[in-house]
């Protein structure tokens, strides 16, 4: 859902201020939830400011551009790594650790493939 415009938010503020509105009726008016007038004049008070708080992700990716080149380069020489041979490459070489899942979804982000080899087992059908 998108934020509330600063200019909602100020007049929701003024309203307020100007007294005689509980917050209650200051939701029911601006069609708001009760939970967004709190926070909103508790925000006001503390921090004395109208705007956004910051969303998503405060995370910085483990797999830096440094880490991905050297998976790029390791997939190069030989194609047919699994994805845990690729998590335990990089464990070695830079010390951070992700799952095969996180692996695979980066691989995906930056376009790298994994080719199997021809050469490898292929499961055989036995009749019986």
């Amino acid at each position: 859902m998108k934020a509330y415009s600063v200019d909602l938010r100020r007049k929701i503020v003024e309203t307020y201020e100007s007294g005689g509105i509980t917050q209650r009726a200051l939701a029911k008016r601006f069609l708001v939830s009760l939970y967004f007038v709190i926070t909103l004049l508790r925000r006001w008070r503390s921090e004395n400011t109208l705007e956004t708080k910051k969303r998503g992700a405060t995370l910085k990716p483990r797999l830096t551009p440094e880490i991905m080149q050297f998976l790029a380069a390791q997939l190069e020489e030989q194609s047919d790594l699994s994805l845990t041979e690729l998590c335990e490459r990089a464990a070695a070489r830079f010390g951070v650790s992700v799952s095969p899942k996180t692996m695979s979804r980066m691989l995906l982000r930056e376009g790298l493939r994994r080719k199997k080899s021809a050469n490898t087992l292929r499961s055989v059908k036995v009749s019986g």
